[in-house]
C-alpha cells in the first residue's frame, strides 16, 4: 500500500520451491523508473533485491496488485 500511494506498481509473486508440493512462499516486487522489477522479500534476512534462487524454484507466478 505505501508503494503504490507514492506511484510505484507492485506485483505479487508467489513460487513452489524443490521440496514442496504446492505454491508454498510469496513476496512483493515493485518496478522501478527503469522498468526492471526489484524483488522485496520481508520475510528473509537479506537486502532488498534478494530472492529465492532460481535453481530452487519449481514455478512461479506473478499477480499485478490493482486495488
Amino acid at each position: 500500500s505505501m508503494l503504490r500511494s507514492v506511484g510505484y506498481q507492485v506485483r505479487s509473486r508467489v513460487v513452489q520451491t524443490k521440496g514442496f508440493d504446492s505454491w508454498n512462499h510469496i513476496y512483493l516486487l515493485v518496478k522501478l523508473p527503469d522498468n526492471s522489477w526489484m524483488p522485496l522479500d520481508a520475510t528473509v534476512n537479506h537486502p532488498a533485491g534478494w530472492e529465492v534462487p532460481a535453481s530452487q524454484v519449481i514455478r512461479k507466478k506473478d499477480f499485478d496488485v490493482i486495488e
